[in-house]
Order: C-alpha cells, then structure tokens, then sequence
C-alpha cells in the first residue's frame, strides 16, 4: 500500500521482519519434529515388539495345532462354492505363512530400530563442531 512505499523509501535499510525471523529462528515444525523424534522412535519400536510377540504367539499356536492335528480330518462347513472341503489345515498353513512373513519384517524393524539406537548414541558421544563466529 502507500503507507508501507512511504515507509520504505524513508527506512529503506530496514529488514523485513518476517524475513529476519524464517532466516534466524527454525520453523516451529521442525522444533516440534526434533523433540517428538525420540518420543516416535520409542513408540514405534514399543508397537514392533508387541506386533514381534503376537505373531510369534499365534505362529506357535498355528504350528501345534498343524503338527498335532496333521493326521485328523477336519471337515469345514458347507459353503455354496465349495460343498464340503477339507481345508482348514490348508487355511491354517497360508496363516502360519503369513505369520512367519510378518515375523520376519519385525525382526528387520527390530535390528534396523536398534542401529538407529546406536547411531544416536555414537552421535551423542561425539563433540559438535561449531564453525567459528566471523
């Protein structure tokens, strides 16, 4: 507007506010983002574990009932497109399959959360090296 030209061509040395505060101070996300990283870390490798437990829990429970029941017939219920079939051991095994999958990839998570542990560390045990003031 022709307040802020006239103000300009008095004070033209004068910064920007806006400019000198994005150009100094971080945007408040990336504060945000620095303090909740931890936080992330810690929960996400909480929720693989518990996600590592249950699957290994229920890949157990698959396996005992496959070996144990291997020789019993088991007839499931009549379903239109199928009339009776013998497939809850077929239906058990593709579970355990994709149990072991998803066993797998947490074990993966697990190993690739942990060196993140030991990247931070190693960084924290580090000094920082500030360049000097001009």
């Amino acid at each position: 507007s022709e307040v802020s030209h006239v103000m300009e061509s008095v004070i033209p040395a004068m910064p920007n506010l806006n400019d000198v505060a994005s150009s100094v101070l971080p945007q408040i996300t990336l504060v945000f983002a620095g303090l909740l990283a931890p936080a992330q870390l810690a929960f996400l490798n909480a929720e693989n574990l518990l996600r590592l437990a249950m699957s290994g829990a229920l890949l157990g429970v698959d396996v005992v009932g496959l070996l144990l029941d291997r020789n019993m017939y088991c007839m499931t219920e009549s379903w239109d497109f199928l009339s009776h079939t013998h497939a809850l051991h077929e239906f058990i095994l593709v579970d355990a399959l994709a149990l072991s999958f998803t066993m797998v990839v947490s074990v993966q998570a697990f190993m690739e959360i942990q060196q993140t542990y030991a990247d931070i560390e190693a960084s924290a045990s580090t000094p920082t090296e500030l360049p000097a003031d001009p």
